[in-house]
């Protein structure tokens, strides 16, 4: 599907970046040369085709995350971040996932608590947080005002915050200690059935 409504794969994606910039949605289809009103019916279509083929086309998921980073492409290809973003807020969440959850969430996964308890607390399933973390990664990666990275230290010095505050570091040493000492995590590759010993292990023959 090379168009929906005259509008590509990554115009629709670079539209979405600016959506969660706050860019107002009449701005936005100005500038993808459709109705306001056209949108909905475009993102519905889109997103339909992206997640019936996402598994199978490794290309549609790059040129979709790649206007994460660069969505200035297509019909916003003439425009400047600085005048197109002027005045616009922050990006605050994607999935209902702060920035501040992102980090607390990636920094308790880093020391070895169990995915499941991540989940839970932020009420994701598995597919959709590892979507968002490749969203919050691509934003983190694409700041130029380093004002994410400074927050991320101020963040990492308190992880049990937010969203995880009930979790306690006994809890985490219990899950470290049944994990068999482990504390990466391999966030695409995660079975069904959670993160097992076995899994560990067969993950850390591989590296």
């Amino acid at each position: 599907m090379e168009k929906i409504n005259n509008i590509t794969l990554k115009e629709w994606a670079s539209a979405k970046v600016h959506l969660l910039r706050e860019v107002p949605l009449e701005k936005v289809c100005k500038c993808l040369g459709i109705e306001p009103t056209l949108w909905a019916e475009t993102d519905e279509k889109w997103l339909n085709f992206y997640n019936k083929n996402v598994d199978t086309d490794e290309q549609l998921e790059k040129d979709y995350y790649s206007c994460w980073s660069n969505p200035f492409t297509g019909k916003f290809e003439s425009l400047t971040k600085n005048d197109w973003w002027k005045g616009v807020v922050a990006l605050d969440n994607i999935n209902g996932v702060s920035f501040e959850n992102w980090v607390c969430a990636n920094g308790l996964l880093d020391q070895g608590l169990n995915p499941q308890k991540i989940f839970d607390s932020l009420k994701l399933d598995k597919s959709t947080w590892i979507k968002t973390d490749k969203a919050w990664d691509n934003v983190y990666a694409t700041d130029e005002t380093h004002q994410l990275t400074l927050k991320k230290a101020s963040l990492e010095e308190n992880l049990m915050s937010h969203k995880f505050s009930h979790i306690t570091q006994a809890e985490i040493d219990t899950d470290l200690e049944e994990n068999g000492g482990f504390r990466y995590f391999i966030k695409a590759d995660l079975p069904e059935e959670g993160l097992t010993l076995a899994f560990l292990k067969e993950q850390c023959l591989k590296r």
